[in-house]
């Protein structure tokens, strides 16, 4: 199974954000985004044509759709301002009534304020679904151990080339490491504590195998080296909430970890 490796190496796994240790998603502007908006309100329609490109070329992206809508809120705002000052400018020149006016203002705000209204409302619920999926993502790969692509998107209800540019994101954020190895694909998650460890079955054999055994003697479980009675039982790795903030931490076994949060020291134990 092919590996996808995002990025390379860095030194930590996860790193804690500063407030109240709260992830918040870098919703930021590019120059392009700002002049954009800059051109919506000096001309509308030329503001118009730039968004509508910038939705074709980034609106696949989960982290530019809450910016794009913005920006088409933007467009909408600024063709209200635009054309009502020009009408407010022919009704002072004697072009119109004022009663007119107030008329066109009206219906200039139910074609334009009430759709920038729309736009504004989808940024701020993309903007928190995609604020949940980040959440989502730093749950799976810090503490589940998820590494599969294919699971995480299984898990996310998203598609796999989502996933990746997803983690690309939080990457190139510093909230994951660039060093963490992803898999291609999908496998059977197993329990944290699988109850036979992966091992085959000891009480079958390749064919041959009851001639090698002495006659009348039988195997059984408690007779096999795995389940030896005297053999202290394998310790696993598990996730420990840390006491100092709550946070999960994945603790090796006889080993003392380091919050990944709050540097409070948590033991296998």
């Amino acid at each position: 199974m092919s590996r996808l490796k995002i990025q390379s190496e860095g030194p930590q796994l996860v790193r804690a954000p500063e407030n109240d240790h709260q992830y918040r998603v870098k919703r930021d502007r590019t120059i392009f985004d700002r002049l954009i908006i800059c051109i919506a309100y000096l001309f509308a329609p030329l503001g118009f044509i730039l968004t509508m490109i910038r939705f074709a070329t980034t609106h696949y992206k989960n982290e530019r759709k809450s910016i794009n809508f913005k920006l088409m809120y933007h467009v909408c705002m600024g063709a209200f301002m635009e054309l009502a000052a020009l009408f407010a400018v022919m009704t002072y020149k004697g072009d119109f009534k004022w009663f007119i006016l107030l008329i066109i203002l009206l219906v200039l705000y139910v074609i334009f304020v009430l759709p920038a209204r729309s736009f504004s409302w989808h940024s701020t619920l993309v903007y928190g679904r995609f604020e949940f999926l980040c959440k989502s993502y730093l749950k799976l790969i810090t503490v589940d151990d998820v590494r599969h692509i294919g699971n995480i998107a299984d898990k996310v209800k998203e598609s796999e080339a989502d996933v990746r540019r997803d983690l690309q994101y939080l990457i190139d954020w510093g909230l994951l490491a660039p060093d963490i190895v992803y898999y291609e694909g999908r496998v059977k998650l197993l329990d944290k504590q699988p109850s036979n460890l992966g091992y085959p079955d000891r009480t079958q054999h390749s064919p041959g195998s009851q001639s090698r055994r002495p006659s009348g003697q039988q195997t059984t479980w408690e007779q096999t080296p795995l389940r030896s009675k005297h053999r202290p039982p394998t310790q696993l790795p598990k996730s420990i909430g840390c006491t100092g903030c709550g946070a999960k931490n994945r603790v090796l076994p006889g080993q003392d970890k380091i919050c990944d949060y709050c540097g409070t020291t948590i033991s296998y134990n």
